[in-house]
């Protein structure tokens, strides 16, 4: 016969939107289960049918599945309506064999239940869930507020703002108005930063300055920052409500939380969440164990012949253990009382680092269950025999037997001797060679390693450096196509504008030798229509001058030919005071002598140069300062030709709008243009051409009343 614990009771498949539930009879004779099925929603109205269905058979007893949130409000509206509900892992009621169906799924759970096997799980009254919630939203709230204080962190990293190196706590009173200084100014004022300081942050200003000293917050972070601290605030503003609300709802409890908090890692805050999460009836839990297994500190027992499988402990305590651990990790760094710290370091030796923090929380779990459950503070039976170790009473020799603490010098013994367990050092095996040349192996296996490191870095290297070196010539050879052809447009440009101005100065040179020409053959056409025949001294003398004028004309076109060729001499004598002269008057014709010019040349003033390139920079220089002049009311240019120990210097100065010293450095250095729109630059470049082949200078200077100061200096010729 089957072992009945409840002869009615029923079993409830929660779902979302509805229940299947299974009410089990067992029969009075034969204990053989009758079942009644049915359906019913989750709406109000639905959960008062079920319960008038369970008082239709009697039946005061449920169990449930603990599936999600679900479960909640059927479970308080039957705790409402006096009917015994328990919930219950999901591992203690498995389906039938066959189809699964919701039907099976219930009468498994009914029958689970009938039968004894369905342990309930841990379940608070109404006061203390209500309490729970509110902690359990609080633990939420912190969550929240840690992942807007990292937001925050992030954009200072992003920004350039090194304060959380410095300060041990970046969002403490004096990193919170650093940073909102930062957030609302432009520019870092120490004055103002040094202000700001408090307590011993004063000494460390100079770190300070430094981890703020150049930072670049942009829009998008000072945004996302401003959002996140204003979100901080307001969330730091809703814990603070609910905190109160926990103190309001506990204060008939401080008796227990004073209980918790005489333990060494537990404050005030810890305090409330524990309390809130276990209670303070430690009855329903059988033992201290039951109750740690119940906060998942519990290790598994899983062994199979003799051997441990696995020791992790389990999945419970969603909330209570991640507490505890951290009360934990404060515990074995107080200093006030190394208790929990001199625990920890025996377990630590031998288990390590995280199962000795999981055991020290489990005992911290054990001594809450104990000191709820008896009403008396924090002292273990060990507690002064751990912090304050007795001597024994030593022997007549002075000597005593005591706990061994070191066990270095055995070991060291039992290795000198090859006895224990370093008998294996009296034959040489694969173990011995291992155990004492171990360092050897060690050194040759790192050196491989490292030699394989290094070799595949320096391989990486040098794929890198070649990748560079391909990439920068490929640039090269860009750059220099780029310069070539930059140099071909350059000298075509300057090819044109020579030819301008070539053709300028060949109608000026060519204009005299053919005037002359011209005035001897109208000489001689007036005689002819005279009917007079001319003396054959005058026909000698004219056709000499007409010779000797054609000449003059031949050179000149010449000299033109060759310079088009590049066949330019630059180491001629060049007679410059001449060239100025010509040029200026030339020049005063073509303005119409409407400029007036002052001219004072040193006489027979040779230059080393071209006679053709010499006559073109000269001609630009004062054709631009005529032009220039002719802006103003008075326009007026002066000429100043004089001569040094080695150079003949060449001034130019007009009248004319006042320059900026930015204007006179644009001078020269603009693309030649065919056409200007400005009454400056036009040839400059050309200028510079020529004084750079024929190793000479130019200097340009505005002048206080208006105008240009050109100066021009060439080698002479002596």
């Amino acid at each position: 016969m089957r072992r009945i614990m409840f002869p009615v009771c029923c079993g409830i498949d929660v779902h979302k939107n509805k229940l299947s539930c299974c009410i089990v009879i067992a029969h009075q004779i034969t204990d053989e289960p009758v079942y009644h099925f049915r359906e019913f929603s989750c709406h109000q109205p639905d959960l008062v049918k079920l319960v008038n269905w369970l008082n239709k058979f009697n039946c005061h007893d449920v169990c449930m599945e603990s599936t999600g949130k679900y479960w909640i409000p059927v479970f308080n509206h039957l705790e409402n309506s006096g009917i015994h509900a328990i919930i219950t892992h999901p591992k203690y009621v498995r389906s039938r064999d066959g189809k699964k169906t919701d039907h099976n799924d219930s009468s498994s759970i009914a029958d689970a239940f009938q039968l004894g096997q369905a342990s309930p799980s841990f379940v608070p009254s109404k006061e203390w869930r209500q309490l729970r919630d509110l902690s359990r939203y609080r633990f939420k709230i912190t969550c929240m507020i840690a992942s807007e204080k990292n937001r925050v962190q992030n954009c200072q990293t992003m920004s350039n703002i090194t304060l959380a190196s410095v300060v041990s706590d970046p969002f403490g009173v004096s990193a919170s108005d650093i940073f909102a200084e930062l957030l609302t100014s432009s520019e870092v004022d120490e004055t103002r930063i040094r202000s700001l300081l408090h307590g011993r942050l004063r000494k460390k200003h100079k770190e300070i300055m430094d981890s703020i000293q150049g930072y670049r917050l942009e829009s998008d972070q000072s945004l996302k920052a401003l959002l996140a601290l204003n979100h901080i605030q307001y969330l730091d503003d809703i814990k603070d409500t609910v905190t109160k609300e926990m103190l309001n709802r506990l204060k008939p409890y401080q008796a227990f939380i004073k209980l918790a908090c005489s333990m060494p890692g537990i404050g005030a805050d810890s305090s409330l969440t524990i309390l809130s999460e276990t209670g303070t009836d430690m009855s329903i839990f059988p033992s201290a164990s039951h109750f740690a297994s119940w906060i998942g500190l519990s290790p598994r027992s899983r062994e199979s012949n003799n051997k441990k499988k696995s020791v992790r402990i389990n999945h419970a305590g969603t909330y209570l253990k991640p507490l505890l651990v951290q009360c934990a990790l404060a515990a074995i760094k107080s200093n006030k009382d190394p208790y929990f710290r001199i625990k920890y370091n025996k377990i630590k030796k031998r288990r390590g680092h995280k199962r000795a923090i999981i055991a020290i929380a489990r005992m911290m779990a054990i001594c809450l269950y104990h000191m709820f459950k008896t009403g008396e503070p924090f002292n273990p039976s060990d507690y002064e025999e751990l912090r304050n170790p007795r001597p024994m009473k030593p022997e007549k020799d002075g000597q005593a037997w005591s706990i061994a603490t070191d066990f270095k010098p055995i070991d060291d013994l039992y290795r000198s001797l090859k006895v224990g367990p370093y008998r294996y050092l009296r034959e040489w095996s694969v173990r011995r060679v291992l155990t004492e040349f171990w360092p050897a192996f060690v050194i040759v296996i790192l050196g491989i390693l490292g030699l394989v490191v290094h070799s595949w870095r320096a391989q990486k290297l040098v794929d890198r450096a070649t990748a560079k070196l391909l990439v920068a010539e490929a640039s090269r050879r860009r750059t220099l196509e780029k310069s070539r052809e930059l140099a071909e447009k350059i000298e075509t440009q300057q090819k044109i504008n020579l030819v301008g101005q070539l053709s300028s100065m060949f109608a000026h040179e060519m204009n005299q030798p053919l005037a002359a020409c011209k005035y001897f053959v109208d000489g001689l056409k007036a005689l002819r229509k005279q009917k007079k025949v001319p003396d054959e001294e005058m026909l000698d003398f004219s056709l000499g001058q007409m010779e000797h004028e054609l000449k003059r004309a031949s050179q000149i076109i010449n000299k033109v030919r060759d310079y088009s060729r590049k066949t330019v001499t630059r180491e001629a004598r060049v007679d410059l005071t001449s060239i100025v002269q010509e040029i200026t008057q030339t020049l005063k014709m073509k303005f119409h002598n409407s400029v007036a010019v002052d001219v004072k040349c040193a006489p027979n003033v040779d230059v080393e140069g071209d006679t053709v390139e010499t006559e073109i920079l000269f001609w630009n220089l004062l054709k631009n300062a005529m032009e220039e002049s002719q802006k103003v009311e008075r326009p007026e240019v002066w000429v100043v030709l004089e001569t040094d120990e080695d150079s003949a210097i060449l001034t130019v100065e007009n009248s004319g709008r006042k320059l900026s010293e930015e204007d006179v450095a644009k001078l020269g250095t603009q693309t030649f243009k065919s056409e200007k729109s400005e009454g400056l630059g036009l040839g400059l470049v050309v200028v510079r051409s020529i004084l750079e082949a024929m190793n000479g200078a130019i200097q340009y200077a505005p002048r206080d009343q208006g105008g240009l100061k050109v100066t021009v200096r060439l080698k002479r010729k002596i």
